[in-house]
């Protein structure tokens, strides 16, 4: 098995609104108090290993006492001191120091009160059991996904939303440009398809079965696990909001013609405003079908000048769609594997209440996969977006081995086990072409990488065989797999005064963070063993506010998290002062280390555009913005809310 290390580039390259107005963010200059505490705000959950941490300046002592205080009965539970200081922040915090409060394991609310020459208090938080503090979190997560929604089955109470994009029932389609780098229309095909429903990607109205594909794999994998948490009907009721994303899914593929569409909607327009894209606007998506709202923008748009005899705002109010190659054309390996995966996955879950449509995925799964391009020589040659550079994925045998693996489960829940034997050869070897490459650089799981998905899933399908060996890879090595990058990530964990166990100048913190937890609870599951608990914790903790900036990085998880999300309905239909209707369960991005902010028309903003509250709390490799204009950083993205509702499934269940 080869060493891998930590993956610490940035998923999405430009994701964002762009404009011609980019600029560095320049740090402000605020006084600094005494000292702060960060905590859990979503609460602690008990048998968990349970931290605050402390930040102070220098002039603190080497060891500082504390008490955790019953909030309700006003009463001391717990008297201790901390460690000696041995992690420096930045210049304002130059000190920071771990608070057990592992000794409190009651159920109740809590605060911690530190002595020093002026005391700090901490804001009140919960211990409790995980399903008491987590199903709300997961109920958030569902409101996120309804909003997200597009087409005509929306929710008129999740912030006002009105059906969209109803022209996308017959979308015209695209060749997919010659050059993936360019935001290029190409040219019309002369067709047209059903392609309305589905999921926006994230704060923008774009379609992505890239990004769509990973998303819902993540939560059918969930519904799989949990059917009872998030069963029909309920509250959290990811089984009918993963059938509405694989319904979508399934659009995008013509079973009879062998063609795959990847995406829908031009993302940006050119220089000279004759043809304006996605992300050239600021707007509620049933504004794009408005026509007196694109009368009025192509107007604007450098005086309605046409291209090819469209008006500017044609693609905006017209959205293309893009396939990846002529009938029966070869599919790109991480999108042939990955969509096999979903249709397997819905296969599975929804068997029992509807066969037919079970039938129906597991079909596309195995003809989806039997097309995979896996002669490709070029990672560059793979088929993510136009333009590429939005999910410029790298790998693609991780996503053939969960396809394979997923249609084994299926092939064998519908009692058709030399099948099932069949492709869990074909996962084998996947799984070691994979994991003995040295050039593979392992991530957690976030979407660049489900490996520990299928390798969780086919060492649970393997090790149980007469033969296990028999599949081309060993299940020992499938939990070498996890060991490997958890311990890396351990290292990395006892370096950091909050606990990431990510680089500083990691991209994407807040997913692989919660990827992390995620691989942790499988291999503890499968290992039977649990190793990895407290850095599992303290990665969830950094998400939930224990981090330098006190801000949980989920809306509605706690009681300070961002309100000026990069995100057009949350930003033009909520309100920005944390109050509902706000964007429940979305997940954003977190701090970065290169932030850049441009401004669209008709953006909200914070009241003091000019000042950023958290710049105290910055550190030379992370900064965080809470600013509209901050897609890095405050951009709530449908594979960053996945990750969470996978990740609090499991441990509702006590998967840890």
């Amino acid at each position: 098995m080869g060493k891998k290390l930590i993956l610490t580039s940035s998923r999405r390259q430009s994701a964002g609104f762009l404009t011609a107005y980019l600029f560095l963010i320049s740090p402000a200059l605020y006084s600094s108090p005494l000292a702060e505490l960060r905590i859990n705000q979503a609460g602690y959950i008990l048998g968990l290993p349970k931290t605050a941490v402390l930040m102070a300046g220098s002039e603190t002592p080497a060891r500082i006492r504390f008490r955790v205080v019953d909030a309700a009965a006003g009463a001391t539970v717990f008297n201790g001191s901390t460690s000696t200081s041995h992690h420096r922040w930045n210049d304002a915090y130059s000190q920071t120091y771990a608070i057990d409060l592992s000794s409190v394991d009651k159920p109740g609310r809590y605060v911690i009160q530190v002595e020093l020459p002026v005391p700090v208090i901490s804001s009140e938080f919960l211990i409790g059991t995980a399903p008491s503090l987590l199903h709300h979190l997961l109920a958030n997560a569902r409101f996120f996904f309804q909003a997200q929604r597009d087409g005509a089955h929306i929710n008129p109470a999740i912030l006002n939303r009105e059906p969209s994009h109803l022209f996308d029932h017959s979308a015209e389609v695209y060749a997919r440009p010659s050059d993936p780098r360019l935001p290029d229309i190409g040219h019309s095909l002369g067709y047209s398809v059903d392609a309305a429903g589905g999921w926006f990607d994230a704060g923008d109205y774009m379609k992505f079965v890239e990004s769509a594909s990973f998303t819902d794999a993540v939560l059918l994998f969930a519904v799989r696990g949990a059917p009872d948490l998030l069963g029909l009907g309920g509250s959290a009721d990811f089984f009918t909001e993963a059938r509405f994303g694989l319904d979508w899914l399934l659009k995008m593929w013509d079973p009879e013609r062998r063609i795959l569409y990847y995406q829908v909607g031009l993302a940006e327009g050119n220089r000279d405003q004759t043809i304006m894209g996605d992300h050239d606007l600021w707007r509620v998506p049933e504004k794009d079908e408005d026509p007196a709202f694109i009368r009025i923008q192509n107007e604007l748009a450098d005086g309605g000048r046409q291209h090819h005899g469209h008006e500017p705002l044609y693609f905006v109010c017209h959205r293309p769609v893009f396939r990846v190659g002529p009938p029966g054309s070869r599919i790109s390996p991480n999108l042939a594997g990955r969509l096999a995966a979903d249709y397997a996955l819905g296969c599975q879950v929804y068997l029992k209440s509807d066969p037919n449509f079970a039938a129906r995925c597991l079909r596309a799964a195995v003809q989806v996969y039997a097309l995979a391009a896996t002669d490709m020589k070029n990672s560059a040659d793979l088929v993510t977006t136009t333009p590429h550079s939005f999910y410029s994925e790298d790998e693609w045998r991780d996503d053939m081995e969960l396809g394979a693996v997923e249609i084994a489960n299926a092939c064998s829940a519908e009692r058709r086990e030399a099948d099932a034997q069949k492709y869990l050869v074909k996962a084998g070897h996947w799984a070691y072409r994979y994991d003995n490459d040295e050039q593979v650089v392992q991530d957690s799981l976030n979407l660049y990488d489900v490996s520990s998905l299928a390798n969780y899933d086919l060492y649970r399908s393997i090790s149980t065989q007469k033969n296990p060996g028999a599949y081309g890879v060993e299940p020992d090595d499938l939990l070498t797999h996890f060991q490997d990058e958890l311990q890396d990530a351990d290292k990395v964990r006892s370096q950091n005064p909050f606990g990431l166990a990510l680089k500083l100048k990691s991209g994407d913190p807040v997913p692989r963070a919660l990827g992390l937890a995620i691989e942790a609870s499988l291999y503890h599951e499968i290992a039977d063993e649990d190793t990895y608990l407290s850095m599992a914790s303290s990665q969830v903790d950094w998400v939930l506010g224990e981090n330098a900036w006190g801000m949980s990085f989920i809306v509605g998880a706690g009681s300070h998290f961002p309100h000026f999300l990069h995100h057009q309905i949350a930003n033009l239909s909520g309100r920005l002062d944390g109050t509902p209707p706000i964007l429940l369960g979305a997940v954003v991005d977190g701090p970065q280390s290169n932030i850049k902010i441009g401004r669209v028309d008709g953006m909200r903003l914070p009241p003091h555009p000019n000042e950023n509250p958290y710049s105290r709390y910055d550190e030379a490799g992370m900064r965080f913005l809470d600013d509209v204009r901050s897609d890095k950083t405050v951009e709530p993205s449908d594979d960053y809310a996945a990750l969470s509702v996978l990740l609090f499934a499991r441990w509702s269940k006590g998967h840890f």
